[in-house]
């Protein structure tokens, strides 16, 4: 058992001891720490969970429970990560693992020496670099979305016009999500991209007003957009919802400008000997061999394998074959949906006009079919899935370099 270590002065210490002893309760965590911001009552103080490498729990299966134990710290935002893709992240510059994660803000570690989020003297400005090209690189795709709005608002096309709209705002947040909670989410729906920063940033937080009847409504107008356009949907857009959402789209690219440049002087401001040693003194060259290109994409690809194939997991006695988990709440959960398969099969099978379906043998024929759904989404590789997407933008990035060498 590794050694809790918490913030005595903070504001709420003593929930902060009962908080992590109840997460280690139930997580193979690696390492947790404890980010107090300028410990004052509106301040959200933020808890980042990271689980162990080699465990069987992933962050995805712990979110379910560990949100409900933090609905009673209303005062606390939290993160789980895998430690393996978090140290990756890390090394790719991101800030969220600067700013939160130093060992400064360390409350607990297993036996294992944790030193993965300390910048090394020299390393910082490296880290800074790579954050600011990521961010240049998201600003340029939400540039190139944002190109053409004009001329579909001059043409008087306002569900194209919309859907841009909508796009941009979801690129804004998934941005800003990125530097600010750790990682992103992939969701279309401007809501929950919004519900989930919100923790991390009231102001872009509450973009959208829920309880506000102009808001909800233009909420649900960029949302119906993007699902017109990709699913080939007709709907209708009001004429006020393109002016609303330029407003709200024009303001949020700016406050997430100011979140980004805000997060890298806070991340400067924590190791500034290690800032102004990079000024002072030229970083010495690697004498080893510099890795090739195709080195440094298969490594890139190997790491991203490791965060994203997860649903099937190799038998440790069989060579090539794999095992693919499904949950249940116990077994009546199971013979439920152990019923539900045997009573689709049945109706596949047997024509429905005899009355003694099933030989009598089945006193309720009606198929859950809601239950057999929920099963085939647990098999669902999503995770797989996105990593598609990202050897896709990689294809790209790399065909566009090409043509321009």
């Amino acid at each position: 058992m590794g050694q809790i270590l918490l913030p005595q002065n903070h504001l709420h210490s003593s929930e902060l001891k009962q908080l992590t002893d109840n997460l280690l309760s139930f997580i193979d965590a690696d390492s947790i720490y404890i980010s107090t911001g300028d410990n004052t009552p509106e301040t959200k103080t933020i808890v980042s969970v990271f689980v162990k490498k080699g465990s069987s729990q992933t962050s995805e299966e712990l979110y379910n429970i560990t949100e409900k134990l933090f609905q009673s710290y209303p005062q606390f935002a939290y993160r789980i990560f895998e430690a393996d893709w978090a140290a990756y992240s890390f090394r790719k510059g991101n800030p969220f693992f600067i700013r939160h994660c130093s060992i400064q803000e360390l409350a607990y570690s297993s036996e294992e020496n944790n030193n993965i989020f300390n910048p090394i003297p020299g390393h910082l400005k490296q880290l800074f670099k790579k954050a600011k090209t990521r961010y240049t690189k998201d600003s340029e795709e939400t540039a190139t979305i944002n190109r053409e709005l004009s001329m579909y608002i001059r043409n008087g096309n306002h569900l194209q016009a919309a859907y841009i709209l909508h796009q941009t705002i979801r690129r804004l947040y998934y941005k800003a999500s990125w530097f600010l909670a750790g990682e992103s989410i992939p969701s279309r729906s401007i809501a929950e991209q919004q519900t989930y920063i919100r923790p991390f940033s009231a102001e872009i937080g509450s973009l959208f007003d829920p309880e506000d009847s102009t808001d909800a409504v233009l909420l649900e107008q960029l949302d119906s957009a993007c699902e017109a356009v990709r699913n080939n949907k007709p709907t209708t857009i009001n004429l006020e919802t393109i002016p609303a959402a330029v407003l709200k789209a024009e303001w949020l690219q700016q406050e997430v400008q100011r979140l980004f440049s805000e997060t890298i002087l806070s991340c400067e401001g924590k190791f500034p000997s290690s800032v102004d040693e990079t000024k002072s003194k030229p970083v010495k060259k690697n004498p080893d061999t510099p890795k090739s290109e195709d080195t440094k994409i298969l490594e890139e690809l190997q790491d991203l394998a490791t965060r994203h194939y997860k649903k099937l997991q190799p038998d440790p006695k069989t060579e090539g074959v794999y095992t693919a988990q499904i949950k249940f709440i116990g077994y009546t959960d199971l013979m439920c949906f152990a019923t539900d398969l045997i009573r689709l099969c049945i109706t596949s099978y047997t024509e429905n006009e005899d009355s003694s379906y099933g030989g009598g043998l089945i006193t309720n024929p009606k198929v859950n079919i809601a239950n057999i759904l929920e099963i085939v989404i647990q098999l669902l590789p999503l995770h797989e899935i996105e990593y598609l997407d990202i050897l896709a933008e990689m294809f790209s990035a790399h065909q566009r370099k090409l043509k321009k060498s």
